[in-house]
């Protein structure tokens, strides 16, 4: 079922990116390029994902302020 979504304005997805292939330094860090949404305000950065050769899980939050 299609939704109408012809009153919404510019950009205003919750979810701005996904990637199911992101690869970390030995440091830790990695650098994401993504569009964001046209919304101002407040944002919650949620990353979740696994370590590739143990597998075990990964999880850590930021916030962001647009």
């Amino acid at each position: 079922e299609a939704t109408d979504t012809t009153f919404l304005k510019g950009e205003t997805r919750t979810t701005i990116y996904w990637s199911p292939n992101i690869y970390i330094d030995e440091t830790g860090k990695t650098t994401l390029n993504c569009n964001i949404s046209d919304r101002n305000g407040e944002f919650t950065i949620i990353v979740q994902g696994l370590e590739v050769k143990t597998r075990k899980p990964i999880f850590g939050t930021g916030e962001i302020k647009l």
